[in-house]
């Protein structure tokens, strides 16, 4: 068995701020690997990331991917050694700044989505909303055209199943959720299911 473990997401972890552990770091590391990034944690555009994995499987990827293009910007992989040396820093700072958006962005939801249903998330910047007796696909669409993209849960299930479900980032803060919410709620209403549908 070969495992790929993306932890893209893993520094956005809202228990503590310990760095986290990778599942691979308990598996041979010749049968898996591991891919990471600083996007999620510094900004989105500085598109560096990095493999961990057998030297002979990082050799064979580095081929495969000079075959692609050569490398990133050499000035973003100036700025990423830089910001690694802060790396816990940042991650704690970035960590109190989801958690305070994710109190916000349940509040508002609560007050004003009562009826939407989520578990609050262990990280991460978005929340999984059950949208009950809607078609999020529609909703999605209905909202695209009034100028507000989400993504249905559909969009990340291999048997089209979440169709109740939408992602709803709360990590670019509450005030574009709460201008959003309105035209989401009202997209809701036109997308319901009908009953023993």
């Amino acid at each position: 068995m070969f495992t790929v473990e993306d932890t893209a997401c893993a520094e956005l972890g809202l228990a503590d701020d310990g760095a986290p552990v990778p599942l691979t770091a308990r598996l041979a590391m010749a049968s898996t690997i591991t891919v990471g990034t600083l996007s999620k944690l510094f900004w989105g555009g500085l598109r560096v990331g990095w493999v961990r994995s057998s030297p002979h499987i990082v050799a064979r990827l580095a081929k495969i991917k000079t075959s692609v293009d050569l490398s990133c910007s050499v000035v973003d992989q100036m700025v990423a050694v830089r910001l690694l040396a802060g790396l816990p820093q940042a991650r704690t700072a970035r960590r109190a700044v989801l958690r305070e958006q994710l109190a916000g962005a349940e509040k508002l939801l609560r007050s004003r989505a009562p009826h939407w249903e989520w578990d609050r998330p262990a990280g991460g910047p978005a929340l999984w909303v059950r949208v009950p007796g809607v078609d999020t696909e529609a909703l999605a669409q209905l909202a695209r055209r009034r100028g507000v993209a989400v993504v249905p849960g559909s969009a990340f299930s291999a048997v089209d199943g979440f169709r109740d479900r939408l992602r709803l980032p709360y990590a670019h803060g509450v005030d574009l959720l709460e201008r959003a919410l309105p035209t989401l709620l009202d997209c809701a209403e036109r997308s319901r299911v009908p009953a023993g549908g």
